[in-house]
């Protein structure tokens, strides 16, 4: 938009427009004449200047002096101009004093080279102006390059851009002269209009506002090029729908002195009346995980295109259809399939709507090549909703082809939907008041009715809020509807409570594979705790009465005091799990379970995992046994895996499915607790770090399903030290739970063993005399009774072992991991022994502490190749012993080879020499036991 100097003089006079030459320049003489009575030349208006190299100017490239005459300022001999070419720029910033109109005013030089057509960029109020100047002419002056409105206070930039040599631009100086009396024409702002696009039957909001910077706005015009006039105010909603199609919106404002902006446009785009979607294989608004292959099955959709095709996969992969309807109301949904004989007759497929998200089981075994009706849901316009299939294993398979939705209006009757807003408490203890607060919600109606319902004591409140201390014990599902006032009931919300008594402590059962075991940095059974240490020292600590159960004892000398039972067994399948669960249970009875599954024998379907949850729900219906399960979406791995987060989005649809049918579930997410970077200790496992973030999920989870006991007798949870070595401590500490706190006492033992009676740490050191099997009774003991623990303590003398790869070992060549079996120690999952052959050796150095003669014995693993004539020598305090070993026989066990004396602090070797090839030889392990 340029404004050109003499239109200003028409806004003088608004009474009708100039007809010819002569009142124009009547007009032009008044003007003058104003402004010599107004403004006399003793109060002549002043004008900014800004001279290139003021602190008002900037530029990018290079500027040099330039040597054309007259630069400005006239007044100052050291005054000069610059120049320079090829798109760099010289830039000016105004910052005016005054809100109104300024003539710009520009002062060149010439020179021979001069561009004849130079851009000017200029900023002004709302807008920028580009503008062309010939500097081939009017050099060393004053040149008007237009009239801008310009706001008081606010930076302005004019830019100049040097053209392409062989051309020369020149950057001298620029002046603005405010120009009074002259009024400002307003500015127009489209803010919203909405919805856009818009439905045919909706109504659109409008809103917009105008600026002026000498007045106010005193009228709005919004216009369509389509509808005509649409309104006068500046937000405003149509009364009846706009006709479809593309409408160009145009508004225009008026100021105070009835100045019009210039109009300002936006596009809205009203949608024919559609009735019906069909979204296809393949169209805008498909996505997929895994890989979905074109199927040979006849009748695809569209029947009036012959290349049409239907896809199909297995195995967990999805396909997904995301529909955005351009009409708010109740839709009828619709799949279409083709039959193959491989269809799956269950597969799960899940609908998005505004009220939640219904969960279906469809089967592609029947009813295929044709629309198959799926029920009415509502969807608001232009919001999107998806629609999601899940393959099933194989050799079954799935189809996706095509969806569609019919709008059939507001008319049909919604179901409510229930909500369970609070039960307070969730875990109690028997007889203790517990309050249920629910409400529902019907958008085309009023709720009628409430239904409270449990799994155990069947229909227990018709109110919307109320409260009950009559529960019989157990953990319930809690089912809460609501209905309508054209009875219609919603669908359950569901949540579990805790009904216990105090008595004894709730079994929980750590279960699933190596990282419920705690395989990672810790990789021997003694210290392998995972999660579990921290979750239990977190639990014991805030005071619940707890009992880890399984078959499983892992982590004796990891730090802390826990309670080692559990059900973690490494490289553990979710088939597997599903085969032994049951007999587990039966073994050793759980109330909750922390079910962590299916990193092993990976797959992105969660079957498995649901075979597992059908072995636990059978187990409660044969037993009687109430099990609340927390099923953990699985950790990932690192570097990341997709297919992972595939196979807990799985999880978790089915899980919510179950959940929705009364299912004792809770989910927790275990997935995205972690930093992948910083808490992994190889690909699959967690560091200790991250194990101990692991605890936080499993932790918020469990308290929600114990009661809080505020007294309760003693329970001895930690499991005994069943060996010790003469002449060295024996130490177990043992750990109770109880409030008010157990004290510990010594009912049998061996002579010399002692216990803290507070602290419950047992100490002993054995004597010579003391070898063999000593019988121990300790009692943990408060106000409200009493707990036992009965073990035995196998006092040996002195062991030292030395493994290969322990400190005080070395070789000579190259030794390899072999695949001997049984390799020492039979106690540590991660055991290996080694193997080499053309005369390389190892060695193994033992320091004792103490003087004395030695059993010295070697371990070694079997395998065909091993050699039956080995040498080893034996260092001792009188010199060295030589012997051969035959490693063909009695492997993974260990092998006398003799008693040696030794003193303490010196250092002895026992050096193996591995034979020619093909034979190989065994390093593994050493062992020194003192005799006396």
């Amino acid at each position: 938009m340029s404004i050109h100097f003499f239109s200003r003089f028409s806004k003088l006079k608004r009474g009708g427009e100039m007809k010819n030459y002569t009142l124009l320049v009547i007009s032009i003489i008044v003007f003058f004449l104003v402004q010599w009575l107004v403004f006399p030349a003793s109060h002549s208006i002043a004008a900014d200047i800004i001279d290139n190299g003021d602190p008002e100017t900037s530029f990018s490239g290079n500027w040099s002096n330039s040597s054309g005459t007259d630069p400005w300022d006239p007044n100052d001999p050291g005054a000069n101009s610059l120049w320079s070419r090829n798109g760099t720029t010289y830039t000016w910033t105004f910052t005016p004093e005054d809100s109104g109109y300024h003539d710009l005013e520009m002062w060149w030089t010439e020179w021979p080279s001069r561009s004849d057509h130079i851009p000017v960029d200029i900023e002004y109020w709302g807008n920028t102006d580009r503008i062309y100047i010939n500097q081939g002419q009017n050099g060393g002056q004053w040149n008007l390059l237009n009239t801008y409105p310009f706001e008081a206070g606010t930076e302005y930039n004019i830019t100049i851009t040097s053209q392409p040599g062989p051309s020369s631009t020149c950057a001298d100086a620029i002046k603005l002269t405010f120009v009074p009396n002259y009024n400002i024409k307003p500015m127009a702002v489209i803010d919203s209009i909405s919805p856009n696009p818009a439905a045919p039957s909706d109504l659109v909001r409008f809103s917009g506002h105008g600026e002026d910077l000498d007045g106010s706005i005193s009228q709005y015009n919004w216009y369509s090029n389509i509808d005509g006039h649409l309104g006068t105010t500046a937000n405003f909603t149509t009364d009846i729908p706009l006709s479809a199609g593309s409408h160009q919106i145009n508004l225009i404002v008026y100021d105070d002195d009835g100045e019009p902006s210039e109009p300002v446009s936006q596009t809205l785009v009203v949608q024919e009346s559609v009735n019906e979607w069909v979204i296809d294989n393949g169209d805008p608004g498909t996505s997929f995980t895994g890989i979905w292959r074109i199927s040979g099955a006849l009748n695809s959709w569209d029947p009036e295109d012959p290349e049409a095709t239907s896809l199909w996969s297995r195995d967990g992969s999805i396909y997904k259809w995301t529909f955005t309807p351009s009409v708010s109301g109740n839709h009828t949904f619709s799949m279409w399939w083709t039959e193959w004989s491989s269809r799956s007759d269950s597969i799960p497929l899940t609908i998005v709507h505004d009220y939640g998200t219904d969960s279906l089981i469809i089967n592609q075994q029947a009813n295929g090549g044709r629309w198959n009706l799926l029920g009415t849901y509502y969807f608001t316009a232009g919001k999107s909703y998806d629609i999601t299939i899940t393959s099933q294993p194989g050799p079954s398979s799935t189809c996706a082809d095509a969806v569609k939705f019919n709008y059939v209006g507001g008319d049909i009757n919604l179901p409510p939907v229930s909500v369970i807003e609070a039960i307070t408490p969730i875990s109690t203890v028997p007889q203790e008041e517990i309050t249920f607060m629910g409400t529902g919600i019907d958008s085309d109606g009023t709720v009628a009715s409430y239904a409270w319902e449990s799994d155990i004591d069947g229909i227990i409140s018709d109110q919307e809020t109320f409260s009950t201390n009559s529960l019989t014990p157990g953990i319930h599902t809690i089912f809460f509807r609501v209905q309508d006032n054209k009875g219609t009931w919603s669908k359950d919300d569901t949540a579990l409570i805790v009904v216990r008594d105090c008595a004894s402590p709730v079994a929980i059962m750590p279960l699933g594979d190596s990282i419920t075991l705690g395989y990672g940095e810790s990789t021997t059974s003694q210290q392998m705790i995972g999660y579990r240490g921290e979750l239990y020292q977190q639990l014991a600590g805030d005071g619940y009465f707890i009992d880890f159960v399984g078959n499983q004892t892992d982590g004796l000398f990891a730090s802390g005091l826990s309670d080692l039972n559990h059900q973690g067994i490494g490289g553990i399948t979710a088939s597997s799990v599903a085969e032994n669960v049951y007999a587990w249970l039966v073994e050793n009875p759980a109330e909750i379970i922390l079910l962590h599954i299916g990193t092993n024998g990976f797959t992105t379907n969660p079957i498995y995992v649901e075979d597992v949850l059908d072995e636990i729900d059978m187990f409660e219906s044969e037993t009687g046994r109430d099990v609340a399960v927390i099923l953990a979406r699985i950790i990932n791995r690192q570097p990341y895996h997709q297919e992972t987060t595939t196979f807990n989005e799985n999880l978790q649809v089915m899980a919510e499915s179950r959940i929705a049918a009364g299912d004792k579930l809770v989910l927790v997410d275990q997935e995205n607790v972690l930093n992948y970077a910083t808490d992994m200790w190889d690909t699959w496992h967690p560091n200790n770090q991250g194990y101990a973030k692991m605890s936080g999920p499993w932790m918020d989870e469990v308290i929600g399903l114990l009661p809080i006991c505020g007294t309760f007798g003693p329970f001895i949870y930690t499991t005994p030290i069943l060996t010790s070595i003469v002449d060295s401590e024996y130490t177990y500490r043992m750990g109770a739970l109880g409030e008010p706190s157990p004290t510990f006492q010594l009912i049998s033992a061996p002579s010399g063993m002692t216990i803290g009676q507070s602290t419950g740490v047992v100490s002993w050191v054995p004597t010579s005399g003391q070898k063999g099997n000593h019988s121990v009774i300790v009692q943990a003991t408060n106000s409200l009774g009493m707990d036992e623990q009965r073990f035995t303590v196998d006092v040996t003398a002195e062991t030292i072992i030395i493994d290969n790869g322990d400190a005080g070992t070395f070789s000579t060549g190259a030794w390899y991991v072999s695949g001997g079996a049984d390799p020492y120690d039979p106690n540590d999952r991660a055991a290996n022994s080694l193997y080499s052959r053309d005369n390389t050796t190892y060695t193994w150095t033992f320091t004792p502490s103490v003087s004395g003669t030695y059993q010295f014995s070697m371990w070694w693993t079997e395998y065909p190749s091993r050699n039956t004539m080995i040498p080893v020598s034996v260092d001792y305090s009188g010199g060295t012993d030589s012997l051969f070993i035959n490693q063909s026989i009695n492997g993974g066990m260990w092998n006398s080879l003799g008693s040696y004396p030794f003193n303490a602090g010196e250092s002895y070797n026992i050096t193996l020499i591995a034979q020619p090839g093909p034979s190989s030889t065994c390093a593994d392990a050493v062992k020194f036991v003192r005799e006396f």
